[in-house]
């Protein structure tokens, strides 16, 4: 391959100033790349820690599979950009701009997604600003806070005799043929379905255990339809599968079915 000085012997003296004035631009300078490599992998280490206390605590309707994605990737990204802003309050500016005509639509389920959010995008900055310490510290405090603020409330609930209920809910109401949805989280799949369908034989006419999936934290979701009996309540059977719950360790849901979709397993 020829060089760029035997290049530059076949063009012309104003071709030949344009390809000096380029060599800064073209060449690649090894330290940045490093630094910005460095900066990006060590942003994305400490980004697990508070992906995995994410999945751990955010259970069921709770959890959103785009913001864990997001809390994996995001402090990348800062990590990249703080790399490039450093030092230059032109691009800063140019930045905010851009991110100004950026329109983000997303909702997030729970305000306490935000938390999560804002701690990756303080991973990204420390990591950008090549304080990866600082990082390293964010990441472990926040996974630690969260452990513990999560095992202080499933310790309220157990001490309570409740297992995180919402406070005040209206009455559930079924249909004409009392059909239903149970939606069941369990620890362990077998210890949940012991004591969830022995609850179900004595209060249900029919049910069937339609789906069983393992959750992103490792647990086991249990989707049952069923079709109460007359004679029991909806608020009936959520005690006693409650009561069931609190010893097998399993929280539960209770929906109101679709007329048609319960049909289709012949309930």
């Amino acid at each position: 391959m020829q060089s760029t000085a035997d290049f530059a012997q076949w063009l012309g003296p104003g071709d030949a100033e344009a390809l000096d004035a380029l060599r800064p631009v073209l060449a690649l300078r090894l330290d940045p790349m490093l630094a910005t490599a460095v900066a990006m992998a060590g942003a994305l280490l400490l980004a697990i820690p508070v992906t995995w206390v994410y999945a751990r605590t955010r259970t069921g309707r709770l959890a959103d599979r785009s913001v864990l994605e997001t809390i994996l990737v995001l402090p990348v990204a800062v990590a990249a950009i703080v790399m490039v802003v450093q030092n230059s309050i032109a691009l800063a500016f140019s930045l905010a701009g851009i991110v100004a005509a950026v329109r983000f639509r997303s909702a997030l389920k729970d305000t306490k997604d935000a938390v999560f959010l804002f701690i990756a995008i303080g991973i990204g900055i420390a990591a950008g600003s090549r304080a990866l310490d600082v990082a390293l510290v964010m990441s472990l405090l926040f996974t630690a806070t969260m452990l513990g603020a999560a095992s202080f409330e499933s310790m309220r609930g157990t001490l309570s005799g409740t297992r995180a209920a919402p406070a005040a809910r209206a009455p559930l109401r079924l249909g004409k043929r009392r059909t239903a949805i149970l939606l069941v989280h369990a620890a362990q799949r077998k210890g949940a379905e012991a004591a969830v369908e022995p609850v179900l034989d004595n209060n249900a006419k029919s049910w069937i255990l339609a789906d069983a999936a393992e959750t992103a934290d490792g647990r086991t979701a249990l989707k049952y339809w069923l079709r109460l009996r007359k004679s029991v309540s909806p608020a009936d059977l959520l005690a006693e599968l409650r009561a069931a719950g609190q010893r097998a360790d399993f929280s539960i849901e209770l929906h109101a079915a679709e007329a048609a979709e319960p049909a289709a397993v012949g309930l």
